[in-house]
């Protein structure tokens, strides 16, 4: 049984080692950075990479996972991405999933700052999210740290009524 395992080991890893052996040379030798079915990782073929534009780490090997919970931390969904979305284009997709199990919007939705958009807080609350809880990014405009201080159902009102 031992060395049927190994045969079948060895008949998936001969031609993805090929393959690594291609497109180093092709990196080494002739300075090609791109090369068609790039292989990232012998042991995880799902790994894509990953730009998240940090300078410490510019490039991430894996997949991006978004994780839905609700309250007490139980997870109510998740989403493997099959690129490199951005967080942005996600929060919409949490928010319908999560009305599509429970039958109505979040009484609260929360995330960290790179969901934040206008049009994100705009279609929260035209769903029917009562608190919504996005952090902006970068410096806060005047009318911002006022607005983030009232209790929510005031900025819901008046954020409506500016449409």
């Amino acid at each position: 049984m031992k060395v049927v395992a190994a045969e079948a080991s060895l008949k998936y890893y001969l031609p993805v080692v090929e393959k690594v052996i291609i497109q180093s040379r092709a990196r080494i030798f002739q300075a090609q950075t791109r090369h068609p079915d790039k292989i990232l990782s012998l042991f995880g073929p799902h790994s894509v990479v990953i730009r998240k534009g940090k300078a410490h780490k510019p490039n991430e090997f894996g997949r991006l996972v978004r994780i839905d919970e609700v309250e007490n931390g139980l997870v109510s969904n998740y989403t493997v991405a099959l690129g490199n979305l951005c967080d942005q284009q996600q929060w919409m997709p949490a928010l319908q999933a999560h009305v599509e199990l429970f039958g109505r919007a979040p009484r609260l939705a929360a995330a960290d700052r790179g969901f934040w958009s206008n049009a994100n807080e705009t279609a929260a609350l035209q769903l029917g999210v009562k608190q919504i809880v996005l952090p902006s990014c970068g410096r806060l405009c005047v009318a911002r740290p006022a607005r983030q201080n009232e209790p929510p159902l005031i900025w819901r009102t008046r954020k409506l009524k500016e449409k």
